[in-house]
């Protein structure tokens, strides 16, 4: 996100400054007096993870552009990710495979890339023909214990998810992780009972995570997040939309990223018994 956002910026002639603020009020204060102080053009605020945010007066006094994140009254542009489009994009490549119930391991419940997720989800099940089935669902990130804030999405989370998943249903082939590091955890839980990827589980993910992706075997079939394209759109709505004009918000599409966890290779057949010549 901010290789595109910077990449847009200098095409234009600026200079993109940043503050690393873990969202903490104090600290984007500070940030936003800093750069009024060095007369910055505009102020995007950005999260790591799609949520949506409550901007401190002097942040909200900027009227900054939000990448990746969104204020509850919509009155600041923003810029998204298609998170139902995705969502319904996993789905659908598990569905490609077989007509089937897919399980879902989801992050924490209310989260809002947790909900279009699942909501493109059930759209894709139920336009396949398919009944919503609430036991095939399973929420992390919900206990007392965790850090607040986390969503819930490690490895660790994905394995235990996993776990709970397949006692419920043992002959489930398919299934969907809201993040690649729960795909993780959820391949170690899978390979410890015997069952192969993709022969008797297909498996999508979620980020498309490189480290993770292309390094598990197999490699994963995920759903890639636009980061570069939100930092870059977000640029260029700062650069365009006047100060003072009517809020934008633009939802940016998801793609599914093929790899070997979804591939099937046809089965082999058995050549001929023809007469000798």
């Amino acid at each position: 996100m901010i290789r595109g956002a910077q990449a847009a910026a200098w095409h234009r002639g600026y200079l993109l400054m940043i503050v690393e603020t873990n969202h903490d009020r104090d600290l984007v204060c500070e940030a936003v007096t800093r750069f009024t102080e060095r007369r910055a053009h505009r102020i995007i605020y950005a999260a790591y993870a799609h949520r949506q945010v409550d901007l401190p007066p002097t942040l909200a006094h900027a009227n900054p552009v939000l990448a990746n994140a969104f204020d509850a009254e919509r009155k600041f542009s923003s810029v998204i990710p298609d998170e139902f489009g995705g969502g319904r994009l996993a789905a659908q490549a598990l569905l490609a495979i077989r007509r089937a119930p897919i399980g879902f391991i989801n992050i924490t419940r209310g989260d809002p890339a947790a909900a279009g997720r699942l909501h493109g989800y059930r759209a894709a099940v139920e336009s396949a023909g398919l009944p919503f089935d609430e036991s095939l669902v399973i929420y992390t990130g919900e206990s007392a214990n965790r850090i607040p804030g986390k969503a819930g999405g490690n490895a660790v989370d994905g394995y235990k998810a996993a776990r709970t998943l397949f006692r419920r249903h043992p002959d489930l082939g398919l299934l969907f992780c809201a993040t690649d590091r729960m795909a993780m955890g959820a391949y170690d839980f899978l390979k410890e009972t015997g069952r192969r990827i993709p022969q008797d589980v297909a498996v999508v993910g979620f980020d498309n995570q490189w480290l993770i992706a292309t390094q598990v075997r197999p490699t994963l079939t995920t759903i890639a997040l636009p980061h570069y394209e939100i930092g870059k759109r977000a640029v260029e709505l700062a650069l365009t939309n006047p100060d003072k004009a009517a809020p934008q918000h633009i939802v940016l599409p998801c793609k599914v990223i093929t790899r070997k966890s979804t591939y099937r290779p046809r089965e082999k057949q058995e050549a001929p018994n023809l007469p000798g010549a």
